[in-house]
């Protein structure tokens, strides 16, 4: 069988929809290594992301053309290529699927989040114009949809009426390492990180929530207020809270780049605890790495964050600074509760996000679909 997916992303982002793109192609590849897999991007990148997972493995034929803008080609033009690489099944991996359509080869869209509905203050009036059109165009022309969590699909139909039988969820998985029980290691000196924090892992943007957390710290007693990383990018957000750290005298480290997954993880096992209390996640992949690598996580009881944490992580309205305080400062004076909070969120994140049974639910609803044919 032969599968294309719009690989724009696995190539050219390397966070969220970059992150998911990679992480599922390339575990699809590894549990059904029999099948030819097409990845389509206006560009190809040989990055250290892309060369050994892709450009030197077997099964995987790439598609590109620079001689036409990239968003024409990946909308109208490579559809025409469809049946001449006998795609049964084509797989928009970013909440869009091209704009033509090719009557011999089934669709599906995998659709992350409506963040651009539910809080439409965070974009722009054409950006979330731009989102409504391809989000509602590629539903309505897909064979079916995948959606990242049961409040994406709540969403999905809310907001497009769209029937919940044509809906599967299937939950993301994570890079590989974090599957692997690695011991801890101390880290590396060249990152200059105090070896007691709190952590926020996430782009620096307000539906993120990290000004609440400097104002929950201020909250704490003085014995508790270790200093906070976060590792993320956004450099509006972050002067804002740079200078409100500095104001209050705060000890904040900022970490932009992580250039490899095993730094990332490093900096996860060294922290007593993860926050994370966004106001809206389509998933919320942090809460699942943080578990795997057994720290504490302390999210938020919106949206689909509940469903990527265990039944004995604390949820807080994330609206709520002082219920934010309270919930670090149990984690970090209560032993037993901050032991059972990581021996059931790795339990939890082991088993509902494991690689291989995901992958051979998104397969069965391949198969699924084209039966129904």
């Amino acid at each position: 069988m032969h599968i294309g997916f719009d690989a724009k992303r696995l190539f050219f982002n390397n966070t969220g929809l970059g992150n998911y793109s990679r992480t599922l192609v390339k575990n699809l590849h590894q549990a059904f290594p029999e099948l030819t897999y097409h990845l389509y991007a206006p560009k190809l990148t040989d990055t250290i992301q892309t060369k050994h997972p892709y450009f030197q493995q077997a099964n995987f034929v790439f598609h590109s053309n620079q001689q036409i803008p990239g968003s024409l080609w990946r909308s109208w033009q490579m559809t025409s290529h469809w049946k001449k690489h006998s795609l049964a099944i084509y797989h928009g991996l970013s909440n869009e699927l091209p704009f033509k359509k090719e009557a011999t080869t089934r669709t599906i869209v995998t659709i992350h989040d409506l963040i651009f509905k539910r809080l439409p203050a965070t974009y722009s009036s054409a950006d979330r114009l731009i989102y409504d059109k391809k989000v509602r165009w590629s539903c309505e022309r897909a064979d079916k949809i995948i959606a990242i969590s049961e409040h994406t699909k709540k969403d999905l139909i809310d907001y497009y009426q769209i029937a919940p039988q044509k809906i599967e969820v299937i939950y993301q998985a994570v890079g590989d390492l974090f599957y692997q029980d690695t011991p801890k290691t101390f880290l590396t000196k060249n990152l200059d990180l105090p070896t007691d924090y709190l952590l926020s892992v996430g782009s620096l943007q307000t539906r993120k929530n990290q000004l609440r957390i400097l104002e929950a710290w201020r909250l704490l007693p003085a014995d508790l207020q270790i200093p906070l990383v976060f590792v993320g990018r956004g450099a509006q957000y972050q002067q804002q809270l740079a200078s409100y750290a500095q104001q209050h005298s705060i000890p904040v480290y900022f970490l932009t780049t992580i250039d490899q997954v095993s730094t990332l993880k490093k900096i996860y096992q060294n922290a007593r605890l993860l926050l994370y209390p966004s106001l809206y996640e389509g998933f919320g992949l942090p809460v699942v790495e943080a578990q795997l690598c057994k720290v504490p996580v302390i999210t938020s009881t919106v949206s689909a964050l509940p469903e990527a944490a265990s039944a004995a992580t604390i949820l807080v309205d994330p609206y709520e600074v002082p219920a934010i305080s309270t919930a670090i400062e149990r984690v970090l004076t209560d032993t037993v509760l901050r032991q059972q909070m990581i021996k059931e969120g790795h339990l939890y994140a082991t088993k509902q996000f494991d690689p291989l049974s995901l992958s051979q639910q998104l397969m069965e609803v391949y198969h699924l679909l084209l039966k129904s044919c």
